[in-house]
């Protein structure tokens, strides 16, 4: 009788039902941080991606508006420049230079002919004042399309 009395006044878990919500939740986080990794890892690429097209626009924006006339720390001669905090304050994007979300030793840079073709390319390079040519074993094309170097970084 006393045995049934103190199984009727135990209120608390057992062990062995705790052991058991502890391994239920181990294998839910098992299958759940792998695609939570993949998520984040996807967003990043997606975020450089609309922040190259973003660089484009405001590029193409500006060479319309200026009528092909170059305005301070920018230029129109289809060398790689990079995008610096002038550059976005030129190109009303803020204050400060893009950064790259997917590998932080990437920069983003952009290139406008003088008929006003823009290309945005990442590179870990730091590009001279003068600019420089695009060089697909170094450099990567991001916007309009993606290719060079490092492209498999940045499809889905």
């Amino acid at each position: 009788m006393n045995k049934i009395r103190n199984r009727k006044n135990n209120k608390g878990f057992s062990l062995v039902e705790l052991i058991i919500v502890i391994a239920i939740m181990a294998i839910l986080a098992g299958i759940l941080i792998p695609q939570f990794v993949k998520y984040i890892s996807s967003s990043k690429v997606s975020g450089d991606i609309q922040q190259s097209e973003n660089i484009y626009n405001a590029v193409a924006a500006q060479y319309a508006d200026s009528q092909g006339t170059a305005p301070t720390d920018m230029h129109y001669d289809g060398k790689m420049y990079a995008v610096t905090a002038d550059v976005a304050t030129a190109l009303e994007m803020g204050s400060s230079a893009p950064t790259c979300k997917v590998d932080s030793s990437y920069k983003f840079a952009y290139s406008c002919s003088d008929k006003g073709e823009v290309a945005v390319y990442l590179t870990s390079e730091t590009l001279p004042n003068t600019g420089k040519v695009y060089d697909n074993t170094k450099d990567t094309k991001i916007s309009p399309s993606i290719e060079g170097k490092d492209a498999s970084k940045w499809t889905k």
